[in-house]
Order: structure tokens, then C-alpha cells, then sequence
């Protein structure tokens, strides 16, 4: 099985990154957590992401 590397982007205090962060922990998944506050994504992250998920990456609940 190859050695994947993961990577969490996301705000600490929002709900839906903390019920993540909790089941990674729970099913003892590495990852690495990358807070946006502390380092916003790039325009070529932004991209990468459009380019998976077919539309933009936005939250569309709060202000953030």
C-alpha cells in the first residue's frame, strides 16, 4: 500500500473541521492540519480544488 500524505485545510474552530479532525483521530488516520487563518490557501490551491470537485471550493454558511 503506498504512503499517502494527507492534509486537512480548514478553520480549528469550525464544527464540521472539529467532527473531522475527531473521526481521523478515532480511526488513528494521519494528517497533516492546515489552518487557514494561519496560512490562507493560494490561487494554485484554489484551482486544484475547483478543478476536483468541479466548482469552486466556498463556504457558502458563514462569513469566513
Amino acid at each position: 500500500m503506498k504512503n499517502v500524505e494527507r492534509r486537512l485545510f480548514g478553520i480549528p474552530n469550525c464544527d464540521t473541521v472539529k467532527k473531522v479532525r475527531a473521526y481521523l483521530e478515532k480511526k488513528k488516520i494521519d494528517y497533516d492540519f492546515v489552518d487557514f487563518k494561519k496560512r490562507p490557501p493560494t490561487a494554485s490551491d484554489i484551482e486544484r480544488w475547483k478543478a476536483f470537485a468541479k466548482t469552486w471550493p466556498a463556504n457558502t454558511k458563514g462569513p469566513t
